[in-house]
């Protein structure tokens, strides 16, 4: 995992103008790529890149080209079948210099052009740059395990894995998108069709882009989609055995590394699923880093679970306690965290990665494996809701939504309470019943928060994120809500956080079960085997019965969000006021009598509001950190300032 940038001109210059620009790029990415830093120059093209070595650490330096020169790539991630696909290419005649994934990447675009990302297998992020025909590829893979953001005009294109290293290019200013800010607030983090910066876009995953000279903007293609079809049959016997081949596939190829691994070992289902497969297939013994939250019970806290596992596969375990010094991992991540992002389990997944970052570089994760199958209780609660609503009929919704407006009015009620927005969940279409469902404030408290311009800009995100659960082939309502998380949830929130919380401190998560063919069986199958009977992950449970401690296998979903959030928050709600009064210049599209009305309210015992009111610190600590880093910076590039 390292930090990639560069900067595509259509006309050219001396290749020493594009140095102060390489300069201030590397020193963004820096904390991505410890290990080593790199620049590649020509007359249009400058690749930079920030190096965390896990293979070939002696031999693998970037920017790399091809034997003559020609083709240049800059790669952040890792191309786990890159040992088959160098036996191939070695078929073919290509000579290497190296071990590395990288240089497999450079000969398989020779042979195989714009079709080179449906050949790999992988987390990864990656720039090629071909002279001869003054043309770029930008390929990001199939999950969006990897980021990357572009930005262009007439007369350029530039890229980084990170919107700062964008900025520091000089080819963008910090000017925030107010569009982004309801989706923002709403969910904690921004859609996959917006950013937080005016004028930065992210390729999409499965997409790859092409940027070439004599053309006015970048051509986007799609070369991956969500595949779903139904080819298994619940009563096929052998799919337990099946699945775990795939899984035991997935793991295998993820641990190619020339360093050690560690695994990040929650106590879940997903994390035990890689020890045991690790150990099994793999044949290591990683060390294993759990968190361990101070005064928590054994109801609260998977700390027991992990060791549970942890003597029954005989591993090394490391412990890291939080609530100790969790105020730092604050102040730590967000001096990196150059996009705003309410996600809770950010800051122990902060701690936990620098604890590990003391024994190893790389940390193999679950991540995903709630969404291939099907591990959150809001799948039932959902599908509950579905039913209602069509049991019941808009007209008796209705009466049911007066009934509680009448209620709240006479305060027998608590205000906008839980059955009156299932009552306004009801009346909605499915898709968007879902898309509201994943809002982390209220809806009437978010309308408020923000002028009528944002509110229209709000349901035209909650419409998009309708149009996911309307575009899945699959009829059926949690082939739906897989889907959705896959394309919205997934991205934006859960690998985001992943990567910045890693990247931080210069660790590579790997998310051994993100791999797309494993993705392709999972959805092949029926919504029975995933949920049974109010059970989540019906065929995990089934599949490893026999392999792993029942507490562990059948214990609930705890998640791994910042426990006793109502405290936190009042900690932070006085840094809160006194940072939205001294910048509510800014913020001319928040309403600030309703903004304290809800700090007031949760100060006066609306504990739902924890999450809102965090969502919203996020987003302001985030712009004053990087608003008066700007403010105060100033780059030389290309010959003009940039303030």
């Amino acid at each position: 995992m390292c930090g990639i940038a560069g900067i595509l001109l259509r006309q050219p210059i001396r290749a020493n103008d594009f140095l102060v620009a390489a300069a201030n790029m590397i020193a963004a990415l820096r904390h991505r790529g410890p290990d080593g830093q790199g620049y590649w120059v020509d007359s249009n093209a400058l690749f930079v890149h920030t190096r965390l070595a896990i293979l070939d650490p002696k031999g693998g330096h970037q920017p790399l080209t091809n034997e003559d020169g020609s083709i240049v790539v800059t790669f952040n991630g890792e191309i786990y079948n890159s040992p088959e696909l160098r036996q191939h290419l070695q078929t073919r005649g290509h000579v290497f210099r190296s071990s590395t994934d990288t240089e497999v990447l450079v000969h398989l675009y020779e042979e195989c052009g714009y079709d080179t990302p449906r050949y790999l297998k992988g987390m990864f992020a990656f720039a090629i740059w071909d002279s001869r025909r003054k043309e770029c590829f930008i390929a990001r893979d199939h999950f969006g395990v990897k980021p990357l953001y572009y930005g262009y005009s007439d007369d350029h294109l530039v890229f980084a894995s990170q919107p700062s290293a964008i900025i520091a290019s000089g080819k963008a200013q910090f000017e925030l998108d107010p569009a982004s800010i309801p989706s923002c607030l709403y969910y904690g983090y921004t859609p996959p069709w917006r950013c937080v910066y005016r004028n930065i876009s992210k390729l999409p995953p499965g997409h790859y882009l092409v940027w070439q000279q004599g053309y006015s903007q970048p051509r986007l293609v799609c070369y991956w989609r969500i595949p779903l079809s139904h080819r298994v049959k619940p009563q096929d016997s052998s799919v337990w055995e099946h699945t775990k081949e795939r899984i035991a596939a997935a793991v295998r190829s993820s641990l190619l590394s020339d360093v050690p691994i560690g695994l990040a070992l929650s106590g879940g289902l997903d994390s035990a699923i890689l020890a045991y497969h690790i150990k099994r297939d793999g044949g290591l013994s990683p060390r294993t880093f759990t968190v361990r939250w101070d005064r928590a019970s054994v109801q609260e806290d998977e700390w027991y679970l992990a060791q549970l596992l942890i003597r029954h596969l005989r591993l090394t375990g490391h412990t890291v306690y939080l609530n100790r010094g969790l105020e730092q991992h604050v102040a730590d991540i967000y001096r990196t965290l150059d996009e705003p992002l309410g996600d809770t389990s950010l800051l122990p997944l902060h701690a936990l990665c620098t604890e590990a970052r003391q024994h190893v570089k790389v940390l193999v994760t679950g991540d995903g494996g709630d969404e291939l199958f099907a591990g959150y209780h809001r799948y039932w609660v959902n599908s509950y809701e579905h039913i209602i609503s069509r049991t019941l009929g808009p007209s008796l919704v209705r009466g049911l939504s007066r009934v509680c407006d009448i209620l709240e009015r006479w305060g027998l009620a608590p205000f906008q309470s839980k059955l009156s927005r299932l009552c306004g969940r009801l009346l909605l279409q499915p898709g968007l019943r879902y898309a509201v469902s994943l809002g982390q404030v209220p809806l009437p408290v978010m309308l408020s928060w923000i002028v009528p311009e944002l509110a229209d800009i709000l349901f035209e995100d909650l419409r998009a994120v309708a149009d996911f659960w309307d575009r899945c082939p699959q009829q059926n309502q949690l082939s739906r809500m897989l889907y959705c998380d896959l394309r919205f949830l997934l991205p934006e929130a859960l690998l985001m956080k992943a990567d910045r919380a890693s990247m931080a401190v210069g660790v590579e998560i790997r998310p051994a079960l993100l791999d797309h063919e494993l993705l392709e069986w999972a959805m092949s199958l029926p919504g029975t085997l995933k949920l049974y009977r109010g059970q989540t992950k019906y065929l995990l449970r089934q599949a490893y019965r026999n392999d792993l401690p029942k507490p562990v296998l059948f214990a609930p979903k705890r998640g791994f969000h910042l426990r006793n959030l109502t405290a936190w928050v009042q900690k932070c709600i006085p840094q809160l006021l006194a940072m939205l009064r001294e910048r509510r210049k800014f913020f001319p599209f928040l309403n600030f009598e309703a903004l304290e009305k809800s700090i007031s309210a949760f100060r006066g015992g609306r504990g739902e509001l924890a999450q809102a009111l965090w969502n919203l610190y996020s987003f302001v600590i985030w712009h004053e950190n990087w608003s008066s880093k700007y403010s105060s910076c100033r780059y030389t590039v290309l010959g003009s300032d940039c303030n």
